[in-house]
C-alpha cells in the first residue's frame, strides 16, 4: 500500500478501543520507508525487529 502526506496532510491512525495487539507497551502497526519530502533517496535497510515475524517459507522474513 502507498499513502501519502506531509505536514499538515499526513494520515493519522487511530485505532478503535481494545484493538487486538496493541493492548500492552508499544506495538509496531506501521512501518515508514522509501523517500523523505525532499525527493532524496536512501537503501530500505533491513526490516526493523518485530516488523515481520521470522518465517523460513518466506524469503525475506529472515535475518
Amino acid at each position: 500500500m502507498r499513502l501519502f502526506g506531509v505536514g499538515r496532510t499526513r494520515p493519522v491512525f487511530v485505532l478503535g478501543d481494545h484493538t487486538p495487539g496493541f493492548q500492552q507497551g508499544v506495538a509496531t502497526m506501521v512501518i515508514f520507508a522509501g523517500n523523505g519530502p525532499d525527493g532524496g533517496r536512501f537503501p530500505v535497510a533491513f526490516p526493523p525487529p518485530d516488523s515481520v515475524p521470522a518465517n523460513p517459507k518466506i524469503a525475506d522474513a529472515n535475518p
